[in-house]
């Protein structure tokens, strides 16, 4: 099942609308019941009850990431297993592993296996770390990402919201962004993962202490798509960052009115004065507001304001063209 079907999706909207309680017989509970989105109701017996989009997603991706943990340890003792067993002279089995799966002992042999495959990637990298890079690695790095973007390769990273505190991220972030890479960040337990062109996949072997950075290799192709799905999944949730605290960007990206809004704000005026003086409503103001904060990275008005007055944002403030704001209604006016 890659999909609900339009029945799922109906019964859904009734459970959330209408607070439906279906029973399991009901055309589509078991397609909600598969992915998290509908669950026995603990106090009336035979009936679902419904579970946010949000929640599901999350319990969803954490079972299905177990899940291809649990088999890729398995493959790989399967492998070792098999191929340590006697064989007879008629046995016909493939002297070399062909499982897609290889377990990787040191760090060097990923990192090796890692550039071997981005030097000839053709579409994208896909990467995600929710723990610290190594400082000293990032340089490296940097040199290997910086010719495969030139190529028009894609590459998109994900990394926690901390990581916009830390000096060696900011500043592969900001270097690597400006040759057009990508990159967010997001908060919550993902999987560390390096995907290339959905041929490769290294994910960690969570078999051992993840200091002792041991990886498992992955080439089969019925197991990247899962860690692409994952990674996609992480990305659409997670926010933009271009290094810095708050990201700086080569392209203008606010409107005029947002620039105009900025400045306003930064003035002091709220959101009925703006709307006023810009001759629209307080929705359209409020709107736009929300715009920039998933633009900036921004949460509160405090912090926007932080944004519109860092290096961060100075290519959309040379855009405006207008005088440093004033305070905001001057008591001449």
């Amino acid at each position: 099942m890659e999909s609900l079907s339009p029945h799922a999706i109906a019964l859904f909207d009734r459970m959330q609308r209408d607070n439906h309680l279906p029973t399991a017989d009901e055309r589509g509970v078991r397609e909600l019941e598969a992915f998290g989105l509908a669950v026995p109701d603990p106090l009336l017996f035979g009936q679902y009850r419904p579970v946010t989009p949000q929640n599901a997603e999350r319990v969803f991706m954490s079972r299905q990431r177990s899940a291809i943990e649990e088999a890729l340890r398995l493959m790989a003792s399967g492998d070792s297993v098999f191929r340590n067993l006697p064989s007879g002279p008629h046995d016909g089995r493939p002297n070399s592993n062909d499982s897609g799966i290889e377990v990787i002992s040191h760090k060097h042999i990923a990192t090796a296996a890692i550039s071997a495959a981005c030097d000839v990637a053709t579409s994208h990298v896909y990467t995600a770390h929710p723990i610290d890079r190594t400082p000293e690695l990032l340089p490296a790095s940097q040199d290997r990402d910086i010719p495969m973007l030139m190529r028009g390769v894609k590459l998109w990273t994900v990394y926690l919201h901390d990581a916009r505190d830390r000096e060696p991220e900011s500043g592969w972030a900001q270097t690597v962004s400006a040759y057009g890479a990508q990159i967010r960040t997001a908060e919550g337990d993902f999987t560390r993962m390096v995907i290339v062109d959905d041929k490769l996949v290294i994910i960690p072997d969570y078999r051992y202490p993840l200091e002792e950075k041991r990886a498992i290799k992955i080439t089969n192709p019925a197991l990247i798509p899962k860690f692409t799905e994952e990674f996609l999944q992480l990305w659409r949730r997670a926010t933009p960052w271009h290094g810095g605290e708050f990201g700086a960007s080569p392209d203008v990206r606010t409107t005029p009115r947002q620039r105009r809004i900025l400045n306003l704000l930064l003035a002091g005026a709220d959101y009925d004065a703006i709307a006023k003086k810009l001759g629209t409503s307080r929705t359209t103001i409020t709107t736009d507001i929300k715009k920039l904060y998933d633009l900036s990275g921004a949460t509160t008005l405090f912090m926007l304001g932080a944004w519109w007055k860092s290096d961060a944002a100075k290519r959309d403030r040379e855009a405006a063209h207008g005088p440093e704001p004033r305070p905001y209604p001057s008591s001449a006016e």
